[in-house]
Order: C-alpha cells, then sequence, then structure tokens
C-alpha cells in the first residue's frame, strides 16, 4: 500500500510538535515559526518485467526556526529510515535545515 502525503504530514506535525507544517505554501501563505515547508521533488521508480516494482517518493523539507540549537532536523533524520540533512544557512535571523527524505 502506498504511503499518503496526508500520513507525513502527520507524521512531521508530531515531530515538530505543532500545526505549522506546509505542503507547497503559495506566495502570501502566513507562516508561523517554527515549521517545516516540505514539497514533492521526485518520484524514484525502479522497474523490472516491464512493471514498476518499486516507488519511492522523494521530498524536499526546509526546517525553520529561531532557535539555531533546535532539534528538529535531528528528530527527522531519526524518524525516516532514507533521510539526509543537505545544507544549513541562517536568513534574515531564521536558520534553516534543507533535507532531503522519502517516503
Amino acid at each position: 500500500m502506498a504511503k499518503k502525503r496526508a500520513d507525513l504530514s502527520k507524521v512531521l506535525r508530531e515531530i515538530l510538535g505543532s500545526n505549522h507544517v506546509y505542503f507547497q505554501p503559495p506566495n502570501g501563505t502566513k507562516i508561523e515559526y517554527p515549521c517545516i515547508i516540505y514539497k514533492l521533488e521526485k518520484l524514484d521508480a525502479s522497474n523490472a518485467d516491464d512493471m514498476k516494482y518499486i516507488k519511492n517518493k522523494r521530498y524536499t523539507l526546509n526546517v525553520i526556526d529561531y532557535n539555531p540549537d533546535s532539534e528538529t532536523y535531528e528528530k527527522i533524520l531519526d524518524a525516516f529510515d532514507y533521510a539526509s540533512l543537505d545544507r544549513m544557512a541562517v536568513n534574515n535571523n531564521l536558520n534553516h535545515w534543507y533535507m532531503t527524505i522519502y517516503w
């Protein structure tokens, strides 16, 4: 059974401890911090015998927090079998952790 994006949102809300989880928010959306913004990046599929037998959705996440010592990105790394921290940046006094996960 395929994992649903709504289930991913639920897991991310549990990790963050709030409802400030946004999937591809449109311009003008009021973002509250700390938060997680995520989007579908790619669908990886493996084929055999003219059929797709493995499909993995790759999502990019941006964890944003005022706290430079936030543990949210570490909780994400622990919660997902396939997760990586790609880079970290600071912009307008907000800390951004850019991550990739497979769901």
